[in-house]
């Protein structure tokens, strides 16, 4: 399992701001129009794009989810005790749920939602399907597309 939340940037952190009772929104810095408040995640430009055989430049241009899903992607299958590299030509598949955000209107495929599983199925060098949906696990009660991968 991985993941970041505003005011929690991994799992220990988030399970303890659910126990204070906390929720991760403070003042947001001047910038930000329209609100005062908000809730935003840490390291947003601490994303290594070289380590994910990205340029630095294509990494910048990326929709944020790409870059989240690469990270926790890559972190949850170590967390799970799973080597990523041993997933290399497996059929292993990724599937996840994005809502659109707006980022760039998809101006370009780095800043599509459309991308986001297929960005880490291609990291892994998987051989079954990266699929997004804004419904994403609308695949797992057997699907065809689903039904192709040994383990997604």
């Amino acid at each position: 399992m991985s993941g970041c939340v505003p005011g929690a940037d991994d799992i220990d952190a988030f399970w303890q701001l659910l126990l204070s009772g906390q929720d991760g929104v403070s003042e947001l810095p001047p910038e930000f129009t329209g609100t005062r408040r908000g809730g935003l995640i840490n390291g947003k430009d601490a994303f290594d794009a070289l380590f994910f055989v990205l340029s630095p430049l294509e990494a910048n241009a990326m929709h944020p989810h790409q870059r989240l899903v690469l990270e926790h992607g890559y972190l949850a299958l170590l967390d799970a005790g799973i080597n990523p590299k041993r997933l290399a030509g497996e059929p292993a598949g990724v599937f996840i749920g994005a809502e659109p955000t707006g980022f760039f209107q998809d101006s370009f495929t780095g800043a599509s939602e459309a991308i986001i599983a297929s960005r880490l199925a291609y990291f892994l060098n998987l051989k079954r399907p990266g699929v997004s949906r804004e419904y994403g696990l609308f695949l797992v009660g057997g699907g065809d597309t689903f039904s192709l991968c040994e383990f997604a």
